[in-house]
């Protein structure tokens, strides 16, 4: 029914004083009609999140009248109807105080099967299986019963209320039956209780949870056998609802399909042949979504009995068709599932891009208010098997949070990391998933004036040493702070001494969370000149001249870190690159990770990217030349024949990736640092055969290609030739790597090594910009902020007028996210993110201190301020500032 309906309706009863009639009617068709009128409106309001109206429907405050006022005239089936619509409420409210007041208040009454059912898939819900098999066990007495009176006649109505109750009752049953162990007794003494881990003491609440429900489960008298039996004989009354879910079940697992319509019609000028109208359609599943979710309210069956799934497809196949138009029932409906798989469905970028700060705040409050009352209300079962609401919600919440935190108000995320916090320092913090993105995605999104004020807080949360817990989340929050503080923090002090302290621990899983917290608080500016050499002298204290072990950080990280006197960093991360062997296929490594030697050379050298890092010598260079040579010829040979069998593919995929870091140390490290001069004739030769060699296996090369310039001057033109051709392909990888050989020419060139002419190797970069060309735009915008930062003398005006432009149409492009110019609404966020940094980079770069700020600058620079933008997006303009 359309919303104005509803209104109208809502309007009409009011207006005939319906609180009063509800005492002078007599009970009959007109007051069940009346009832039946508010419970619709109820229902709608509810499922749409309106609760404010809701509340003003059953409040009249000018008389000061509730409608739980008329309970006492209600007849029997109007009170279960009532209270089971305001536990529904309690629920779409994420009020689950309310839930179990409203519950407890609801008086059993077994001569009403049908709602008696209903209140018992509230109780599974909740996990208490015992409580809802005795309510459904009595309903079905009394149902047979009524059933029993009527001797010569089929009653329709019975019937179908019997097939509900022997649905959820068959579930329940085999609920009961799966979830116990075979041999309870071996799992229970296995292990002495003193001696039990903590995943082994989890098999001991299990097995002491199922046998608690079998000793007080009555199962002689009712039988999962005799439920299919008389569910198969209800067919004929076509009261089976196994056979109405299988249907549903058929519609709605399938992905919604949306279908395009065209219209064309002639235009009436001349000079033009049509018109043409383009609509959007969705299948007509969307109506059988909406009346798929009615039919579970209405019957009231569970789509989840704890770790048990049965209709949670069919489910969600429904959410993906009604998120749309009802959305707050999809998030509640997801949100009652509580598979963070399926957050997505609702809480995606494009989904919260549409959401006002003050919609989200609402969540965030209601979001906060359900973990409170999760953590409270866990039952005994083991916590990878229960799945009741509690659990589900602890699941799911976390991740739910850590999503609505990168666009709620800063108030808000206060309170988030006060909930935060209280989770750190629940008894139950095996329940909870996703803490770690919301760890993550809270701190991400603080401004700079923000973790200036929050950072400190950080301070309050506690150790946690149990590496189970760590695997879920619960990692130390510090350790994922980005931020530089400007000034002191106080009565921190203490805290930072202890930290240092512990630094120095002989016990290795305290140093080594110490010393990752110590490093953090050194990037953050927190560690005084005292504090800062005792960090120092933590990390080097059991060696002088190598690379210090058990710290948790990889060796290239030591050159930027403090150390004390008489070590020397550089000499020492030569010593461990010397020392180490390269990721030969047929020797054995001593290093766990094959790639770390690769990704340490890289990230601890001075390179044709970074000023920072160790300067290799000539001849410091050749030694690693003539290993990554050896490293080729040994492995190249795998390359010649292609898999025959899955593990040879792996091996070749394996390989390929580990190349990639080969080319990379070439062109960024060990060619740059020669020359025709200072190069021996065979080392050249044997320098240009790898090349070919590379280009022969598709190993990527362009960028080691480029950087060879200076030795193999007669083939630059050639060179170039291909990396332009390359830089103008459809293949992101090849656009990206021609991008990287372009910075690296461009490099050279302000170097001095090589000559340019006439070459404008920028063009392709700035015309992925300006005419924002997908493939390369994102990879674009990163080396076009690479070469303002580094080497702004090469972006002229033409070429900076030409980014402007593209930046100013990048940002028509993704303020609208109905605009369909870039298809994918995760790309679209991904190129504001990255347009942002571009532009935030040019400002400081040219106009900060100018007052003639382009206009393609300021619309970025004033999303950086908007209310309704994601912290992550505008806190770039904060970061590169």
């Amino acid at each position: 029914m359309p919303r104005q309906a509803y209104r109208q309706i809502e309007i009409l009863l009011k207006e005939h004083e319906f609180w009063g009639n509800f005492r002078t009617e007599k009970q009959g068709d007109n007051l069940e009609i009346r009832f039946q009128l508010i419970m619709s409106i109820l229902q709608y309001y509810r499922v749409h999140g309106n609760f404010a109206q809701y509340e003003t429907l059953i409040m009249d405050q000018e008389k000061n009248s509730s409608l739980t006022d008329f309970i006492d005239i209600f007849n029997p089936e109007q009170y279960a109807h009532w209270h089971y619509e305001k536990v529904l409420h309690a629920i779409y409210s994420l009020d689950f105080n309310l839930m179990q007041k409203e519950l407890n208040d609801w008086k059993e009454n077994s001569n009403l099967p049908y709602w008696e059912s209903k209140r018992a898939s509230f109780y599974i819900e909740l996990g208490d299986i015992k409580l809802a098999k005795s309510i459904l066990e009595n309903a079905l007495r009394a149902l047979r019963k009524q059933i029993n009176l009527k001797v010569n006649t089929k009653n329709i109505n019975l019937i179908s209320q019997e097939g509900i109750i022997l649905l959820i009752l068959l579930r329940v049953e085999e609920y009961i039956k799966f979830s116990l162990p075979k041999d309870s007794k071996d799992i229970h003494t296995q292990v002495p209780e003193n001696q039990r881990t903590l995943g082994q003491e989890m098999s001991h609440q299990i097995v002491y949870q199922q046998q608690h429900v079998l000793r007080n489960t009555n199962t002689q008298q009712f039988s999962s056998k005799a439920f299919q039996k008389r569910l198969d004989a209800l067919q004929e009354w076509k009261s089976d609802l196994r056979v109405h879910l299988e249907l549903y079940t058929a519609a709605l697992d399938q992905p919604p399909i949306f279908s395009q319509y065209t219209n064309f019609e002639p235009a009436f000028d001349l000079a033009e042949v049509i018109d043409s109208s383009t609509y959007n359609a969705q299948d007509t599943n969307d109506i059988l979504g909406v009346q798929f979710m009615l039919f579970l309210e209405e019957t009231g069956i569970p789509y989840r009995i704890q770790a048990f799934t049965y209709d949670q497809n069919t489910v969600i196949g429904a959410v993906k068709r009604i998120n749309c138009f009802h959305p707050w029932w999809s998030i509640i409906t997801v949100l009652r599932i509580g598979d963070p798989q399926n957050i997505n469905i609702r809480f995606d970028r494009e989904n919260l891009a549409s959401l006002s700060v003050n919609s989200i705040n609402e969540i965030v409050k209601l979001s906060i208010k359900s973990l409170e009352w999760c953590d409270t209300n866990f039952g005994e079962n083991h916590p990878l098997l229960d799945a009741s609401l509690p659990v589900r919600l602890a699941h799911i919440v976390p991740e739910l949070l850590s999503r609505l935190c990168t666009k709620c108000s800063h108030e808000l995320q206060e309170k988030i990391l006060d909930a935060l916090l209280r989770l750190y320092h629940s008894k139950n913090k095996i329940y909870y998933r996703g803490v770690r993105n919301l760890i993550k995605r809270l701190i991400v999104s603080w401004s700079k004036d923000k973790s200036q004020k929050l950072v400190q807080n950080l301070f309050e949360f506690p150790e946690v040493g149990n590496s189970e817990l760590i695997n879920l989340g619960f990692i130390d929050p510090f350790a994922l702070f980005q931020g530089k503080i400007s000034s002191d923090l106080p009565d921190i002090s203490q805290k930072i001494e202890q930290i240092l302290q512990d630094c120095f621990s002989e016990k290795i899983e305290l140093r080594m969370r110490s010393l990752s917290k110590a490093y953090q608080l050194f990037n953050a500016n927190l560690l005084n000149e005292e504090q800062t050499k005792l960090f120092g002298k933590s990390l080097w204290i059991n060696s002088s001249s190598d690379i210090p072990k058990n710290t948790g950080f990889y060796e290239c990280l030591f050159i930027s870190l403090p150390y004390p006197e008489g070590v020397l960093p550089e000499q020492a991360f030569k010593n461990y690159v010397q020392k180490t062997k390269f990721p030969v296929n047929d020797q054995s490594l001593d290093n766990a990770d094959p790639t770390n030697l690769l990704s340490n050379i890289l990230g601890g050298s001075k390179t044709l990217f970074t000023n920072e890092g160790v300067d290799w010598s000539v001849e410091e260079s050749l030694e690693i030349l003539i290993r990554l040579l050896e490293w080729w010829n040994t492995d190249k040979r795998i390359l010649d024949d292609p898999p025959i069998n899955v593990f040879q593919e792996i091996l070749v995929r394996t390989l390929f990736n580990r190349f990639q870091y080969f080319s990379q140390i070439l062109s960024d490290i060990v060619l740059p640092r020669f020359t025709i001069s200072n190069i021996t004739a065979d080392y050249k030769e044997c320098i240009r055969v790898l090349l070919e060699e590379l280009k022969k296996y598709g190993v990527p090369y362009h960028d080691a290609s480029v950087a060879s310039i200076p030795l193999f001057p007669e083939k630059k033109e050639e060179i170039l030739k291909e990396l332009l051709s390359n830089a103008f392909s459809n293949n992101l990888d090849e656009i990206d790597k021609a991008f990287r050989g372009i910075c690296i020419a461009l490099r050279l060139e302000q170097q001095g090594k090589i000559e340019l002419g006439n070459h404008d190797l920028l063009k392709p970069m700035i015309d992925c910009i300006q005419w924002r060309r997908i493939p390369g735009m994102l990879s674009a915008m990163q080396f076009i902020k690479f070469i303002v930062q580094e080497m702004s003398d090469k972006l002229d005006k033409p070429k900076l007028d030409a980014v402007l432009m593209g930046l100013d149409k990048l940002f028509e492009d993704t303020s609208d996210i109905r605009n369909q110019s870039i298809p994918a609404y995760k790309d679209r966020f991904t190129l504001r993110f990255f347009g942002m940094q571009l532009a935030a980079v040019l400002f400081k770069q040219y106009y900060k201190n100018r007052p003639d700020i382009p206009n393609e600058i300021k619309c970025w620079q004033k999303i950086s301020q908007s209310q309704n933008e994601f912290w992550d997006i505008k806190n770039q303009w904060d970061i590169d500032t």
